[in-house]
């Protein structure tokens, strides 16, 4: 399902949500982002890169974890075939 959303940016962007379905049961919801532009993959926020993140700075040492990868973003389909960076797949002959 696609939804069109207004978010906060000044807040971390959330990757799953849990909900309740109709029969009680919960179930988990994965959240994907198109279009996110400057966004910090340390700490969740938009209008930055982790090359300009004041939460890594202010660490002593940056061991390389990041709270957010590539599954917040959609996947491409290039000839029926799943890829989700398009810049990474050759598209020559096909």
């Amino acid at each position: 399902m696609k939804l069109k959303v207004r978010i906060n940016v000044t807040q971390p962007l959330k990757q799953e949500w849990q909900v309740r379905a109709s029969g009680g049961d919960w179930t988990q919801i994965l959240f994907k982002y198109e279009r996110l532009g400057n966004f910090c993959y340390a700490c969740g926020i938009l209008g930055h890169t982790d090359r300009a993140c004041k939460m890594l700075y202010d660490q002593e040492h940056d061991d390389g974890t990041r709270g957010w990868g590539a599954s917040l973003k959609p996947e491409s389909h290039i000839n029926g075939i799943a890829v989700t960076n398009k810049w990474l797949c050759d598209t020559v002959g096909g």
